[in-house]
């Protein structure tokens, strides 16, 4: 047995893969992890699962081309060439890793910044609609409240949260909208929600959202401020697909 190792795939996603849920991306990870003969580490007690973890799940239908997957292992002894060939002959088409990293050790990765992309078809570039996007950049400059309405599956009644906290930065183009928002221990913007506040709907877009520009850190989220924790949704790091489900998530 070899000393623990964590190794860390970044791939991108696209396709017919971007349509599995977090559940179906584990398992098609955990399947391409057993062709490769890449054996993870397993939890004690007596239900042990595999130490698989997407550090930030991602929602149905979105697009990524910075993912992130953490496999503890201890039996693992190669290098990350290696590694990386392996497991992209055992995945689909369109999921694809680009880099690997072996830590000695346990290890994990927090997501701090998150930019989505935006491609709306040719109707929508209004003047209209340019002015929303003006008005957008004046809230995050201004630091305003951004209201909507969050209601989980098993809630009849919504609730009111403020998305401000979470907004970074908004830009645009002739082709695209980019939004980038921060992630903390309260969770983050959702794709709806930012769709929502730019004037967009998913049937506006010419092609998948696409997540990008991701910003890991190696130690955990500092203290919520006030208002995250006033508008913050359980510590639920998620997007819309995985409310109320657990940050580290593992077959």
């Amino acid at each position: 047995m070899q000393p623990t190792k964590t190794l860390l795939f970044y791939f991108s996603i696209t396709g017919g893969p971007s349509y599995l849920s977090q559940q179906e991306t584990l398992t098609m990870w955990s399947r391409a992890l057993l062709r490769a003969g890449i054996e993870p580490a397993y939890s004690q007690g007596f239900n042990p699962h595999p130490k698989i973890s997407l550090p930030l799940p991602r929602s149905v239908g979105v697009e990524g081309d910075q993912e992130l997957l953490t496999v503890q292992t201890d039996t693992f002894a190669g290098s990350a060439q290696d590694l990386q060939c392996r497991i992209n002959a055992q995945l689909p088409e369109d999921c694809t890793v680009f880099h690997v990293e072996i830590l000695e050790g346990k290890a994990r990765r927090y997501p701090d910044s998150i930019l989505y992309r935006f491609e709306p078809k040719p109707f929508c570039w209004t003047e209209a609609f340019r002015q929303g996007l003006q008005a957008c950049r004046r809230h995050i400059e201004a630091g305003a409240r951004v209201e909507m309405v969050r209601q989980r599956p098993d809630e009849c009644v919504g609730r009111t949260v403020d998305i401000g906290v979470y907004l970074q930065a908004v830009g645009w183009d002739e082709r695209a909208v980019d939004v980038r928002c921060r992630f903390s221990g309260q969770g983050t913007a959702r794709v709806e929600e930012l769709l929502g506040w730019t004037g967009l709907r998913r049937e506006d877009l010419c092609r998948p959202v696409l997540r990008t520009g991701i910003e890991w850190l190696t130690t955990g989220w500092q203290t919520a401020t006030a208002r995250e924790d006033a508008e913050g949704d359980e510590a639920v790091p998620s997007e819309d697909s995985m409310d109320g489900q657990d940050q580290k998530q593992e077959l």
